[in-house]
């Protein structure tokens, strides 16, 4: 089966990636990766990255002023 996703939590449980890139629409177009999910998130392609750029809390939040 093939899919087109572009969620982390869809591209995470695939059993083989293929990356197109390296960038979107005329930009696109050329397999810049193919492989695991691992292999994807060290690859350093634009999707690799953005699969290990987690959002994340701050560990302290400012004093009310009013």
């Amino acid at each position: 089966m093939l899919v087109v996703e572009h969620k982390p939590e869809a591209i995470a449980i695939a059993d083989h990636v293929v990356d197109l890139g390296p960038g979107a629409g005329s930009a696109g177009g050329r397999v810049v990766f193919q492989g695991t999910v691992l292999g994807l998130r060290a690859s350093g392609t634009l999707t690799g990255r953005h699969l290990n750029d987690r959002a994340w809390l701050k560990p302290s939040v400012r004093t009310p002023t009013g």
